[in-house]
């Protein structure tokens, strides 16, 4: 019960008082395979981290254009892990 109760305390946190493009990169960071996040929708990261699908489409263009990341249908490529760590922790 304790352990469910922190990670509901910490997701809470990370939703309400981090920027977007952080928790947008943690979430990727968290949730990637072999450098690969797959079967995730933009509608899905959306109702995960509480925002419009807009925003997270428009977060994710933000770290694309640099490439930092590749998108594809539902699969999103880490091509720099160390920015993406680092955009996770501004």
């Amino acid at each position: 019960m304790s352990d469910r109760f922190v990670r509901v305390l910490l997701n809470l946190e990370s939703t309400s008082f981090r920027q977007l493009m952080p928790r947008i990169a943690s979430l990727l960071l968290e949730r990637a395979q072999d450098d690969s996040v797959d079967d995730l929708t933009h509608q899905e990261m959306a109702q995960y981290l509480r925002v419009y699908r807009k925003s997270v489409t428009a977060a994710l263009g933000q770290l694309r254009n640099p490439g930092i990341i590749g998108l594809g249908r539902k699969r999103i490529r880490i091509l720099n892990r160390h920015r993406l760590e680092r955009a996770s922790r501004e």
